[in-house]
């Protein structure tokens, strides 16, 4: 059996992000420099729609929901999509098929672009309640 290129590929990054959720689960990215801070906010102190994703996706490894929210919301309720997505491509890599793929209409993805740019806005506003959505 041949494995194609393009399929060797997709299995070095499904397995690359394997390690990285590895790595994300044994190194707390707040106490640690081995896991880099976003260079935007490093540049420019302004944080951006990602910023608190890795200390999130931490907490949520080690069981704490709360924590999670706390670091980013946006993160957290996003994580079933690319869960989706991770358990598709695998899917496909394993059974020759992906998982059925959801169908959004074109008002739910300018929605969910939307709450993006919002929810970038927001958590740079020094005042409460937004100054509660910085990680």
């Amino acid at each position: 059996m041949t494995v194609s290129p393009a399929a060797r590929f997709e299995l070095a990054a499904l397995v690359a992000v394997l390690a990285a959720a590895a790595v994300v689960y044994t190194v707390d990215p707040a106490a640690s420099r081995l896991l880099p801070p976003c260079p935007l906010h490093t540049l420019t102190g302004v944080l951006c729609p990602g910023c608190g994703s890795t200390r999130a996706l931490h907490a949520l490894l080690h069981g704490r929901i709360a924590s999670a929210f706390g670091f980013n919301v946006l993160a957290v309720l996003f994580l079933p999509i690319f869960v989706y997505s991770f358990a598709s491509r695998v899917s496909r890599l394993l059974r020759g098929r992906p998982l059925p793929a959801p169908f959004l209409k074109a008002g739910a993805i300018y929605a969910l672009l939307a709450s993006i740019v919002i929810f970038a806005v927001a958590r740079n506003i020094p005042l409460p309640p937004f100054s509660a959505l910085a990680p």
